[in-house]
């Protein structure tokens, strides 16, 4: 049975993979955090990599900061999680093992204002990926509905503008487990970018999923930070198939 080591997995992406990989395959989960269920609190600033690492088949490592946060304290966090914790990870494993990156879709964006910091290092660690080591597999979600928190927290939705002319590429946890997957059976490195075959308004998103209440519609500000050229390229590999699925399917599966 393969072992799979996940790191990041406190809430969102990291703790689906685990509720919905336990039961195939050995999982073992690290986290910063103290008292989370099911995970091993490691103090990724003391740990022994080499050793703690080589037990693995496969690394997930889904931890990341997305905030762009201008507080000095939570900067250096967003390095260390972002940065060096994943780059003494990539110096540390062997040949044998997998390394599942988990990027964004938004390195693939070329950005009309100031790149977020979040973007660069994910850019830089997917460069360091690909310049070390061997066999990797790098994977860029697109926005995924269920972590879309102005759809879970009703609270948020009242000072949300739901823009008509932004569109936007969806995904969800279930479609990014079924690559993961697909990744456990494939001996080749690559990357893949898991998106949905088309977009979808941004206020017609809203409708769907909040049906009847009351919502904010506007236009997105011609001097958004979220401007964007979009570079995206599509990876084919011999023995890796990635299905793109319909956008309202994505979306009915997520209410249903």
């Amino acid at each position: 049975m393969k072992k799979i080591l996940i790191i990041g997995c406190s809430s969102g992406l990291g703790n689906y993979l685990l509720k919905n990989l336990n039961k195939k395959y050995r999982i073992t989960v690290w986290s910063s955090k103290k008292n989370i269920r099911r995970t091993k609190y490691i103090n990724f600033k003391k740990i022994n990599y080499k050793k703690m690492l080589e037990h693995f088949n496969f690394i997930i490592y889904c931890s990341a900061i997305i905030g762009f946060e201008k507080d000095d304290a939570k900067r250096q966090l967003s390095k260390f999680v972002n940065i060096d914790v994943i780059t003494k990870i990539i110096k540390n494993i062997k040949n044998n093992q997998k390394l599942i990156y988990i990027s964004t879709f938004g390195v693939k964006y070329l950005l009309r204002k100031k790149v977020p910091n979040y973007i660069k290092k994910k850019k830089n660690i997917e460069k360091k990926i690909k310049n070390n080591l061997n066999n990797y597999f790098i994977v860029r979600p697109c926005k995924i509905i269920d972590s879309m928190n102005v759809f879970k927290n009703n609270g948020k939705i009242d000072n949300f503008i739901f823009f008509k002319d932004k569109y936007i590429y969806l995904t969800s946890y279930k479609i990014i487990l079924q690559t993961i997957t697909q990744i456990f059976k494939t001996k080749q490195k690559g990357e893949v970018n898991v998106i949905s075959k088309t977009k979808i308004r941004m206020d017609k998103l809203a409708k769907f999923i909040l049906k009847d209440k009351k919502i904010t519609i506007g236009e997105e500000p011609k001097n958004s930070f979220y401007n964007f050229v979009e570079l995206s390229k599509d990876f084919k590999n011999v023995n890796f198939k990635f299905k793109k699925e319909n956008v309202y399917k994505i979306i009915n599966d997520y209410i249903n």
